[in-house]
């Protein structure tokens, strides 16, 4: 499958095909014109699938770990265009009682995303109802891969039915930390994550799944990324709620030498080691 990039000054055109965030038929489609910039694609963290593999260039040291020291050198910017990996589709995906209005709000960030084809993934407790673990949270986590010439596309994108904030969009692309968005009909929150131009997190990034959610399809963090995220979450601030996650993640299967490799580079394979044996 070969992606093709919106050129500067065309128009969007969005299904908005999910009446709590559109207000409009299912057979409307929304126009949002884009700012007259340059949006070619130098890609600031993309990969690029060719056949299933990934192409870089010299994007990363040996050393698993050698990212992870404070101070490390930043890694050269991928070339390509948005990942196009693992296009398997997954079982459909049930919700349980009371998530409809989070579930609309992943369809409805999902699309928009599509529509111009920038990268993403859905991560943080949401995930988990992927993985058949029933969660309600109260906000919703995206990883975005974004470079700077994509900050006035990306409010355009979003506005005028979320609040965005450009400036917050510039800070977050250019520190690589995250923004939010707003949705003013329900005031649920979206946390935009820049991917960060790291080993691991590129890494995690190019194992996304595609899955069918509902009625609809997006792209989900891997079962295997999401245990090492929570157990990054657990090291920073420990959590009841984590550990019990990451124990019922376990029991539904994973890939245990990938996530091994990657909790010893990140410094949590004790704790990772804590949860197996529990």
């Amino acid at each position: 499958m070969q992606a093709h990039r919106t050129g500067p000054g065309a128009t969007i055109r969005l299904p908005a095909t999910v009446q709590p965030f559109s207000g409009r038929s299912s057979s409307d489609t929304l126009g949002i014109a884009l700012p007259q910039a340059d949006l070619t694609w130098p890609a600031l963290c993309y990969l690029t699938s060719r056949q299933g593999n990934m192409r870089t260039e010299n994007t990363w040291p040996n050393s698993d770990s050698a990212d992870f020291v404070p101070g490390g050198e930043p890694f050269a910017l991928l070339r390509g265009g948005p990942v196009i990996l693992l296009p398997v589709e997954a079982e459909r995906v049930g919700s349980p009682a009371g998530m409809q209005c989070q579930l609309d709000l992943v369809r409805d960030v999902s699309q928009r995303l599509d529509a111009v084809e920038i990268g993403y993934m859905l991560t943080g407790s949401m995930a988990l109802n992927c993985y058949g673990l029933p969660c309600l949270p109260r906000n919703l986590d995206f990883v975005v891969a974004l470079h700077p010439a994509e900050a006035e596309m990306m409010v355009r994108l979003f506005a005028p039915d979320y609040d965005v904030s450009r400036e917050a969009v510039d800070s977050a692309i250019a520190e690589q930390t995250a923004f939010n968005l707003i949705h003013r009909g329900s005031r649920l929150k979206v946390n935009c994550i820049i991917c960060r131009q790291i080993k691991y997190r590129l890494i995690e990034f190019s194992r996304r799944q595609r899955l069918l959610v509902e009625n609809f399809k997006t792209w989900v963090v891997s079962k295997e990324d999401l245990i090492i995220s929570k157990l990054h979450w657990i090291r920073q601030s420990p959590s009841e709620r984590h550990l019990r996650d990451v124990r019922a993640l376990i029991a539904t299967g994973c890939d245990s030498d990938y996530i091994d490799r990657w909790t010893e580079a990140l410094g949590i394979f004790k704790l990772w080691q804590e949860c197996l044996a529990a």
